[in-house]
């Protein structure tokens, strides 16, 4: 069972994602500004300098160069570059650290700082895989605040679609108009994903009157998902198989992603990331719902730009 939060880069078109760099609501957020234009500019030398460093067989000048922008990193990618360098030059714990500060952040390299930190925390013979996935829990945990947590209601028309779960139960939009649905698509490898599962099933058991529907890609290992279910003890969650064409139609990215879609088919609610609280999140999300009242008009899509 592996750790992964979620291989991302969101580069191209999602519901409804604001140009400017603020996530919609429904998006566990991490506290951060963005960087001004030349910052961001030097930065991103800076960086690349360091991969080429790394790649060069030079790990302390690629650490000499990461350490005085650490306090800017805000995604996953420099920190997988800082634990590469780290471990490189043996400092190994560190590399750990850096490594899982890459797995609960957004970036294109969460999958390969998920093998490493797995394969370190291994050698290093520092606890259970278990332990390793409520020390990542705990770190998403850090990385995001609830007290300031405001939902803001959406209203795109959801995608369509029909899914199977495991048990044979048929799950598809036009069946649930008149209901809320709460979507959330996932990955076997994916450490937030499975840290919500449990949550999720039991939000299900204390509200009946909506229905919570869980996706993985159609490729996923059966096996795997097996162990998932019965690690996790996941004895009445939907759980259903898809094609990754699904996910697409929602938005092209990673997972997690959850959407909150009403009765008349709307999308109102979008956590693109793991949902640190899924309980008062999600209770927060269908007050702000009921309190916008009905969806009106769908709002147009624009483009995603990455932090």
């Amino acid at each position: 069972m592996s750790v992964l939060t979620r291989s991302y880069p969101r580069l191209s078109l999602c519901l409804t994602w604001p140009t400017s760099y603020s996530r919609p609501v429904g998006i566990s957020r991490p506290k951060f500004t963005t960087p001004s234009p030349p910052g961001k500019t030097l930065g991103s030398i800076a960086i690349t300098r360091s991969e080429i460093l790394i790649r060069l067989g030079k790990p302390g000048d690629a650490l000499s160069v990461l350490h005085p922008l650490k306090p800017q990193f805000t995604s996953g990618s420099p920190y997988y570059l800082l634990g590469q360098a780290l471990e490189d030059t043996g400092d190994k714990r560190a590399a750990i650290d850096a490594y899982l500060e890459s797995v609960v952040r957004p970036s294109k390299d969460q999958h390969q700082a998920n093998a490493r930190l797995e394969a370190l925390w291994t050698s290093e013979k520092l606890g259970s895989e278990r332990e390793l996935q409520r020390r990542v829990a705990a770190r998403l945990v850090q990385n995001f605040t609830t007290a300031d947590y405001v939902p803001r209601v959406l209203a795109h028309p959801a995608p369509d679609f029909d899914l199977t779960t495991l048990g044979g139960e048929r799950v598809s939009s036009s069946q649930l108009r008149g209901k809320k649905v709460i979507l959330d698509l996932w990955s076997v490898w994916c450490a937030p994903c499975l840290w919500e599962l449990k949550a999720l099933q039991d939000f299900q058991e204390k509200h009946p009157e909506l229905v919570v529907a869980t996706v993985v890609d159609a490729e996923t290992d059966t096996k795997r998902l097996e162990t998932v279910i019965r690690n996790r003890e996941l004895t009445s969650l939907r759980i259903s198989k898809a094609a990754s064409k699904l996910r697409e139609k929602f938005c092209k990215g990673g997972v997690p992603d959850t959407f909150i879609i009403d009765e008349k088919g709307f999308v109102r609610i979008e956590h693109l990331g793991s949902v640190p609280d899924v309980s008062r999140y999600f209770d927060a999300d269908l007050k702000a719902i009921a309190d916008a009242g009905p969806a009106r008009e769908p709002e147009r899509t624009a483009t995603r730009v990455q932090p």
